[in-house]
């Protein structure tokens, strides 16, 4: 629970340097027990690392490489950075397009493509003959988040280390659904960074691993950086993570992973980069120079321009970072990760030089919270915190939200290769005596409450079941959509009276 995760702010004295508080209070978090199902587990191992002034303050890891043969851990130890990677693919784009190798902006069948690189389609027209780079990049492309657990069960078709792996993923998905107009609406999907990946490789002719390599981390002189689990499992200098589960039919377990658990190369470029401490530590400080070996002056104006709503009033997004504003009136840039048995953050304040990394070898359980413990942990640093939540009434009409919406759901548990796919339909009715939203559906009404920005919690009469959707408006275009990562979809034309 949130509720138990140490307070860098009551952690040690409060004599204390802040560096020395936030040290504390992860120490603490590694060495409590954490209850899943009926029984508890620690955390196995995790290291921090605190930025201060542009420069690495404090770096320590704490715990073990594995709790098996109680290796202590170090810092330069590597483990699979989950969705950080999607920044790196970003970044290996914007350079391209600094140079006039890649448009972010055309379709990505006019960048020279020989074939269709995404058949679904939407009215009739190929996905890839209107979705752009910059689309994918921003998830605004609307693919669906197809990422399943089953990835490495895809077999050499699409798991192979040859240029054209990610091409072959999108033939196995020809026939699946676009869930939204692209370049309007902000949903998050792992999809979108393996299209992005293949359109790297198809206009470049060279591989994604050896373009972000040469273009990004190279320069950066991020060596122990790789694309390679199994390369790195070889060279030994890496952390286990734990995964940990309860079910009713099952004795709560704990899982072991290792970077070579997601060897299938498609899972790369949206959340496979493995990494230390210590390469997201100098990475992050290059984020808050701006430093041009990273990227030029307009890639940095692009990053921090060409932002999208997320619907929530903290956060837009923008080329694999989100991007926010601080109590101090500065820009805040981070991003959260997960993959099997390890979370990630990252959490930058670049105008104050200040910022927080932080890995943990325990996947499934603390992603979240690994988020707050960093936005806590800003504040204790540097004053620093994400402006007050907002609310959507008095922002927007709730009955602009009203009427019947065509939504379509996807799961990819159902088969490993072939997501099932159906459309429904839900009507959105306004209580004007409660002053809420109602979703109504083939289980029954169920009021929506407000939670923040555009975001509703839908909780069914036996509140056993529910679930969070965003509801987002374009002006532009006069449309609403429901979003969700498992289903999305658009308000239907109203039929006149």
């Amino acid at each position: 629970k949130a509720e138990q995760w140490p307070d860098p702010q009551k952690s040690g004295s409060p004599t204390e340097e802040p560096s020395d508080q936030i040290i504390a209070a992860f120490a603490r978090l590694l060495d409590q027990e954490y209850p899943v199902g009926d029984t508890e587990f620690k955390i196995p191992g995790g290291s921090i690392a605190i930025l201060k002034n542009g420069k690495i303050d404090r770096m320590q890891a704490f715990g073990y490489r594995s709790v098996e043969r109680l290796k202590p851990l170090n810092i330069d130890d590597r483990i699979t950075i989950g969705s950080l990677s999607k920044f790196i693919t970003a970044a290996t784009a914007l350079k391209l397009a600094e140079t006039d190798a890649l448009d972010l902006y055309k379709p990505v069948n006019q960048l020279g493509i020989k074939s269709p690189l995404i058949k679904r389609g939407i009215a009739h027209q190929d996905a890839a003959d209107i979705i752009t780079m910059k689309q994918l990049l921003q998830h605004t492309a609307a693919l669906p988040d197809e990422l399943p657990s089953g990835i490495n069960e895809y077999g050499d078709a699409v798991c192979k280390t040859s240029v054209g792996a990610f091409r072959s993923y999108f033939d196995l998905h020809h026939s699946d659904p676009i869930l939204l107009p692209p370049g309007i609406f902000w949903n998050y999907s792992n999809t979108n960074f393996i299209a992005a990946a293949a359109v790297l490789e198809l206009t470049q002719e060279e591989s994604f691993e050896d373009l972000s390599e040469r273009l990004v981390l190279n320069p950066l002189q991020l060596s122990q950086a790789s694309w390679q689990g199994t390369a790195v499992v070889q060279s030994g200098d890496f952390a286990f993570g734990y995964d940990f589960w309860s079910a009713d039919s099952l004795e709560p377990s704990m899982n072991e992973f290792s970077p070579a658990s997601t060897p299938c190369r498609v899972y790369r470029p949206a959340a496979g980069l493995h990494a230390s401490i210590q390469d997201i530590a100098m990475l992050a400080i290059a984020i808050i120079e701006a430093n041009p070996k990273l990227l030029g002056p307009e890639s940095w104006q692009t990053l921090y321009s060409q932002k999208i709503s997320t619907g929530d009033p903290n956060w837009d997004y923008s080329y694999g970072l989100f991007v926010g504003k601080s109590s101090k009136g500065g820009r805040l840039l981070g991003h959260d990760g997960i993959s099997w048995g390890y979370a990630t953050v990252m959490l930058l304040a670049p105008e104050q030089g200040a910022g927080i990394i932080a890995f943990l070898q325990a996947g499934n359980t603390f992603p979240t919270h690994l988020w707050e413990f960093a936005e806590r942990s800003l504040t204790t640093l540097a004053g620093i915190s994400p402006l007050p939540t907002g609310t959507l009434t008095g922002r927007r009409p709730l009955t602009d939200y009203t009427g019947t919406y065509r939504l379509t759901t996807y799961d990819a548990r159902y088969t490993e290769a072939n997501p099932l796919f159906y459309d429904y339909e839900v009507n959105i009715d306004y209580d004007a005596e409660n002053d809420q939203l109602i979703w109504i559906d083939e289980f029954g009404p169920a009021p929506m409450q407000h939670k923040s920005g555009e975001r509703f919690q839908v909780t069914y009469d036996d509140s056993q079941y529910n679930f969070t959707v965003r509801l987002a408006y374009d002006e532009r275009q006069n449309i609403a959509a429901i979003i969700n990562r498992n289903f999305a979809g658009i308000r239907q034309p109203q039929s006149p009276d």
